[in-house]
């Protein structure tokens, strides 16, 4: 790491576990926006692309374009990610596209081996992911795909 880097903290697992229940209990995540997170955790190395999310989105009752539904993606996931962040007080990574934060990156990071012009993956945290598997256990999350509000 070069010395004018910072160093990117990833909450621990019990930050997100509390976060994420608040935000379960308030009933401020969607449906489609759950659904993008599930298809994140249960992914392959828990990994994946804004397309594949769009698509776990649209299974889930999301209005997803036909054209570019990576954006649609990238847009949910997100708002999800600025709700998450902020909900835990965390900082964001710059986002290396455009001015401003990459709110994605309280759920997780890109990937360190995509191909060359290959779509964009992304890694969820680790932390994130044991956050997940634990209210999934406790079966705390049972009802929220009956949720329809979230912002």
């Amino acid at each position: 790491m070069a010395k004018n880097e910072e160093r990117f903290d990833v909450p621990d697992s019990g930050r997100y576990y509390d976060a994420l229940r608040s935000l379960i209990e308030k009933e401020q995540i969607s449906k489609v926006r759950w659904a993008m997170l599930c298809h994140l955790f249960e992914a392959h190395n828990r990994t994946a692309t804004y397309s594949e999310l769009a698509i776990a989105a649209a299974r889930a009752g999301g209005s997803v374009p036909k054209e570019q539904p990576h954006t649609y993606a990238n847009l949910e996931f997100g708002k999800l990610g600025k709700l998450l962040g902020q909900t835990i007080g965390m900082e964001f990574l710059p986002n290396t596209k455009r001015d401003g934060p990459f709110y994605s990156s309280s759920i997780g990071a890109d990937s360190s081996i995509r191909p060359r012009r290959a779509e964009y993956e992304l890694v969820m945290h680790h932390e994130l992911a044991k956050a997940l598997d634990r209210l999934l256990r406790e079966g705390f999350t049972k009802g929220i795909n009956t949720l329809e509000r979230g912002k």
